[in-house]
């Protein structure tokens, strides 16, 4: 270990590099530096992931609210364990930490009492064959189609009007700014 000015110990600068090559895709040699020894560099070093892509995969599937960008989790994953391990996220919200871990070779276990969040987690985890995909594809494709050719369009308006109706009834508002295209329960705010 070395002691910065600040008195905080860091791993030399050739560990780092051992570690941190994890993070280009090759695994980590487990009996050279302790677990330990790859939290405290992982957490000094650069956690910064703006103007990465995180549109990969199923990332994508929700804009849910304070979701953090895969690549965080998946630094952790990475450089703190070893395909095939467990990787638990209690509190999986959109399943972020979840999808990476599956995605490392990792078996991923999330948890979480948002029905919200039990809900978009699954959808993002559920493995589907290309096939399948396909076949729900064409299935919107035709019924866009039959809306546009029969003029259903008026109709598809109005249903959307009568669903917005409802949820008005029941105690949803919508929360109308730039940023914010969510519903949410009026006590929730």
């Amino acid at each position: 270990m070395v002691s910065t000015p600040a008195g905080v110990d860091v791993l030399p600068v050739k560990e780092q590099l051992q570690l941190f090559s994890s993070l280009k895709g090759n695994t980590h040699k487990h009996h050279e530096l302790s677990k330990r020894q790859r939290l405290r560099a992982l957490l000094q070093g650069e956690l910064n992931f703006h103007g990465e892509d995180s549109s990969y995969a199923s990332h994508d599937v929700h804009a849910f609210a304070a979701k953090f960008p895969p690549q965080l989790p998946r630094a952790f994953i990475r450089g703190l364990t070893a395909p095939g391990d467990v990787v638990l996220d209690p509190m999986m919200g959109s399943g972020t930490t979840i999808v990476e871990a599956l995605l490392e070779g990792r078996r991923g276990i999330g948890l979480d009492i948002d029905p919200l969040a039990l809900r978009v987690s699954q959808a993002k985890t559920n493995p589907m064959s290309v096939d399948d995909l396909q076949d729900i594809g064409l299935k919107v494709i035709s019924h866009a189609q039959d809306l546009l050719a029969n003029n259903s369009m008026e109709r598809l308006i109005q249903n959307l009007k009568a669903v917005h109706r409802n949820l008005s009834t029941i105690g949803f508002i919508r929360i109308h700014s730039v940023n914010s295209r969510h519903w949410f329960y009026p006590f929730k705010l």
